[in-house]
């Protein structure tokens, strides 16, 4: 059936990519507004980490069986980089820009646990297989610019982008490193992020409503990630809950992630229900507390050993915690290849020009950088906690070798 429907595409009246990955950038007004309202009452950098999840971004082109100019796909990442990245300098805020992709989001880890986590997505990307393999071939591109890309790197793994990030983000922390993190995506499994990390900021992309251009878009917070969840998935606004708003891995467990196939298993008052329930007797939501107190408080439901089992894979498909315990035994998780970078503008542009000139990179504004006065040349800051003890105590002594 899919074949049939490819072949009746014309490629004239192919869908423009740039079209639709545009679609995807939160353009400066709504950003403007965001970001003036969330800093009103606090301090504002010098300097954030921005990752910005390239799964989530790339999945509304697997709706189509045609495209033109597969190679706008590059060229539409790196301008989603540079769109963010200039967007703060003009606030006076510099940055690091992960670009985190995941072409089997939750097989390597998460589908061990739940067989069926995100098997809508990967079927839609698996059977479209001309969208899916233009995307691999594009991504040595991407890989490849970045390296010529100040401070804008792209890291690809096996697990949800949300982890690959909880990974780099403690990585900062535990080297001392405190700039506040922002983590652009649409995907709900990342509500959980802001949930664990204090300073951390999430930008949940959303579509426009129906019949309109309205931006929708918003900010997700550790004061507001489980809350926001819950509207997110009921689709409307609801009264604020006194439950922990770290317990989101918890709630996830008993009632589901739609948009990654976990179906519910207690409906979200039930669960909020047994939370508070936890709240009172234990320190943490944990699968042995779900399963108790669900058990206790619902015992119509008739929960027995095997449901016992199914909440704990659940929580372990689910929870952020576990899952970055388990990233970090993969040899993925130590990588630092995509961190190397080049210093050439000028093959940078000549890539450009040769290979982008109908969808062009935009360099100038990558390139608008604050330079030394003494030596007018662009200062770019090294990424420390990526490097080893002796090499982060060689670099900040000011040593050369």
């Amino acid at each position: 059936m899919t074949n049939n429907r490819v072949k009746e595409y014309d490629y004239l009246e192919a869908v423009p990519i740039e079209h639709i990955l545009y679609a995807q950038f939160i353009k400066y007004d709504k950003l403007n507004r965001l970001f003036t309202e969330y800093y009103k009452d606090k301090p504002v950098p010098k300097w954030i980490n921005i990752y910005i999840d390239i799964y989530q971004a790339l999945l509304p082109i697997f709706s189509f069986y045609k495209v033109t100019n597969p190679y706008n796909i590059t060229a539409c990442i790196a301008n989603l980089a540079i769109h963010y990245k200039s967007f703060f300098r003009k606030a006076g805020i510099d940055s690091f820009v992960f670009l985190l992709y995941s072409p089997t989001t939750g097989a390597a880890t998460q589908q061990r646990f739940c067989p069926e986590y995100n098997g809508k997505y990967t079927m839609r990307m698996v059977n479209n297989k001309e969208v899916y393999d233009m995307v691999n071939q594009n991504i040595p591109l991407i890989q490849m610019l970045c390296q010529y890309m100040n401070n804008i790197f792209f890291k690809m793994g096996t697990v949800e982008t949300s982890v690959m990030a909880y990974d780099m983000i403690t990585k900062f922390k535990n080297r001392q490193i405190t700039a506040p993190s922002l983590f652009i995506t649409s995907s709900q499994y990342a509500f959980q992020l802001p949930s664990k990390v204090k300073d951390l900021i999430m930008l949940y992309k959303k579509k426009p409503l129906p019949g309109t251009s309205d931006d929708t878009s918003y900010l997700v917070t550790q004061e507001n990630a489980l809350d926001s969840y819950i509207a997110e998935i009921k689709k409307q606004h609801i009264e604020k809950f006194e439950v922990n708003q770290s317990w989101l891995s918890g709630f996830m467990t008993l009632s589901g992630i739609p948009k990654r196939n976990l179906k519910s298993l207690f409906n979200y008052k039930q669960t909020l229900k047994i939370l508070k329930s936890i709240d009172e007797q234990f320190d943490q939501a944990t699968p042995d507390s779900l399963f108790n107190v669900a058990c206790k408080l619902y015992p119509n439901k008739g929960l027995d050993s095997h449901s016992y089992d199914e909440i704990v894979n659940r929580f372990r498909c689910i929870d952020l915690d576990y899952q970055l315990y388990m990233y970090r035994t993969m040899p993925e998780a130590i990588d630092t290849v995509f961190l190397e970078q080049v210093n050439d503008p000028e093959a940078l542009k000549n890539i450009n020009d040769q290979y982008f000139s109908q969808n062009p990179i935009l360099l100038e504004k990558l390139w608008y950088q604050n330079t030394n006065k003494n030596e007018g040349r662009v200062i770019t800051t090294l990424p420390f906690i990526f490097l080893s003890s002796n090499q982060l105590s060689h670099i900040t002594h000011g040593s050369s070798s």
